[in-house]
């Protein structure tokens, strides 16, 4: 019985790196593009929320390296990061742009509401 395996190109395929990622999803939820000031600190935030708050602001801008290709950040970030594009895309395919401003906003604030009530 012969066994089929996935070629290492199409499982690079399916992941997502950072610098994609917030190219295309920065301008759309924080309205920066990448040569605007602040545009950086939007995708720390979106990887922190990403990544459900288990990293911190200032462990990311650091420690991670993700520039010109570099991956110097857990590789399960990439896999996370492809689960949340093809999210965002679904819902801003089916609802629209605004919608997923919305959908993006109310979780960003139960996410702080979490962290407030796991810290009081």
């Amino acid at each position: 019985m012969a066994t089929t395996s996935v070629k290492p190109y199409l499982a690079l395929k399916l992941t997502v790196n950072i610098e994609t990622f917030c190219e295309k999803w920065i301008p759309k939820l924080y309205g920066l593009h990448p040569d605007e000031y602040g545009y950086k600190k939007c995708c720390v935030i979106e990887l922190v929320k990403v990544m459900g708050g288990d990293v911190s602001h200032d462990n990311i801008k650091k420690h991670w390296k993700w520039k010109d290709g570099q991956t110097g950040y857990p590789k399960i970030v990439n896999q996370l990061l492809m689960h949340v594009d093809a999210r965002y895309s679904t819902i801003e395919a089916n609802c629209g742009v605004d919608w997923l401003k919305t959908i993006h906003r109310q979780e960003r604030e139960q996410q702080k509401l979490a962290k407030r009530e796991f810290t009081d």
